[in-house]
Order: structure tokens, then C-alpha cells, then sequence
């Protein structure tokens, strides 16, 4: 599957909890993209990989399956937030929830959506 089919399942994934408000798209080093499901805790709720650079073969490089894809080897990431009311969050929430999930010095390296 293209990252864009994935992506198009996110509404589809916030709906599976109501624990779930938001996914991150974490662009790895090696080329690898771990997808995550945040709770509103700011938990890592649990994640897939995908490698756009070897379609239909093992989804995860050595390095991925070497160090479980390490917040220190992300080169960008995405936040694709629910717009769901009732899962509905600020700013200074999203902030809070993604320190917790990833950490204050890991926020410098991303790019928001939604």
C-alpha cells in the first residue's frame, strides 16, 4: 500500500477507540515510516512500519528492526489530529500529549496538521 492509502485510513483508525485523538506519521533516516496511534493520555498506543523504498517485501529495514525505529532517528514527522467534537483538543493539549508521547526537544523537528 502507498503512504496515501494509508493516510486515507487514518478517520478510520481514530474511530476504532475513543482513546485514540490523534496518528503520527514519524519519517525515519533510513526511509522507513512508523505509524502511531496517540492516546489522549499521550501514549504510543501501538505503531506499524512501512518502507515506501521496498513495496512488497519485508516492511521494516535492519536498522527499524535493530532499534524498534528510534525517536533519534526521525528526520520529520505528522500529526493528523481527530475532528471528531467530542475528541476534539487545543493546543496546549496537543502540545502536552505529544511532550509525554515523545518528548520536549523531539517538537523542534515537526510539522502539524490538522
Amino acid at each position: 500500500m502507498k503512504l496515501k492509502t494509508y493516510k486515507a485510513l487514518v478517520p478510520y483508525i481514530l474511530k476504532e477507540s475513543k482513546e485514540i485523538v490523534g496518528v503520527a506519521f514519524l519519517y525515519l533516516d533510513c526511509g522507513c515510516i512508523k505509524v502511531c496511534k496517540l492516546s489522549g493520555n499521550g501514549y504510543l498506543i501501538e505503531h506499524i512500519f512501512l518502507n515506501p523504498l521496498k513495496l512488497n517485501k519485508f516492511p521494516i529495514c535492519l536498522k527499524c528492526d535493530d532499534d524498534k525505529g528510534s525517536i533519534y532517528r526521525v528526520i520529520h514527522f505528522e500529526i493528523i489530529w481527530a475532528d471528531d467534537e467530542s475528541k476534539m483538543l487545543n493546543g496546549e493539549q496537543r502540545l502536552a500529549i505529544l511532550r509525554k508521547a515523545f518528548g520536549g526537544d523531539f517538537l523542534e523537528l515537526g510539522v502539524f496538521t490538522k
